[in-house]
């Protein structure tokens, strides 16, 4: 694929920008731009620091938790709405959310399942444990003796739905669109979307107030298996599949683990 200014080409059938590999991502005929790279990132990074300066304020208030945790997680993307929405386009179109072909749905699970027996097996086969890579200590400290051991996967329900949308929708949508339109291309974007993604997970390499970068590597991991759905699917909802299965997973692997016994 060309790394200059591509042109955007709309769909006939859907009439969405034309946008899988080996096909051209940036509109021009049509008059379809998007932001550029820098004001792409430009535009994340402020939904990232707008909403946790919301965070700041909703810790504060009275209203029900859930509440909290909607509003939350809806404040990055009103933000994104309003760029797509300042360049005049539609925030789905922009951020790709097209329902997904058959093949890609394959491809987000398929992706998923491999992701799981590679990140899993391979610690595994390394110290013969798997509890030493799922959060046990967090699911004994929430699960009292006598409660319902699925609970634990029920109160981490806003990883499960608001993580893999929102985050997918800003980072493979959004972010993505800026970036592969630029002379990053596609594999650029792949990138530096993961670089993206790994970095606003601070509470994985932030630890104790000291900066653990070793930690960086399992989001960074994360985001390219989920920039990869994205590209080769040409779909940000089948990113958001993958996301949410490797979400739920991890919940569903803790409890098993620690009901059978696993070591």
């Amino acid at each position: 694929m060309s790394k200059g200014e591509e042109i955007i080409h709309f769909g006939k059938e859907s009439g969405a920008p034309a946008d899988r590999p080996g096909m051209a991502l940036v509109a021009g005929d049509a008059g379809f731009r998007p932001w550029g790279a820098w004001t792409s990132l430009f535009w994340v990074a402020a939904a990232e620091v707008i909403r946790a300066l919301v965070d700041l304020g909703l810790d504060r208030t009275p209203l029900p938790r859930v509440l909290v945790i909607t509003l939350s997680w809806v404040t990055p993307l009103i933000v994104l709405l309003v760029a797509v929405r300042i360049a005049r386009q539609s925030f789905a179109t922009y951020c790709n959310l097209r329902r997904p072909r058959a093949a890609a749905v394959e491809l987000a699970i398929g992706t998923f399942l491999v992701a799981e027996v590679v990140l899993r097996g391979i610690p595994y086969l390394a110290t013969g444990s798997l509890r030493n890579n799922l959060p046990v200590e967090d699911y004994q400290a929430m699960i009292a003796p006598g409660m319902w051991p699925w609970w634990y996967v029920l109160k981490y329900w806003p990883a499960a739905i608001f993580a893999p949308l929102v985050e997918e929708t800003a980072y493979r949508g959004f972010l993505w669109r800026g970036l592969a339109a630029s002379r990053l291309g596609h594999g650029g974007s792949l990138l530096v979307s993961a670089l993206f993604f790994a970095a606003v997970h601070y509470h994985y390499y932030i630890q104790g107030g000291q900066v653990v970068l070793g930690a960086l590597i399992s989001p960074f991991i994360f985001g390219l298996i989920f920039g990869f759905v994205r590209w080769r699917s040409g779909s940000t909802i089948a990113a958001i599949i993958t996301h949410a299965l490797v979400n739920i997973a991890l919940t569903v692997l803790t409890v098993l683990a620690v009901r059978h016994g696993w070591p």
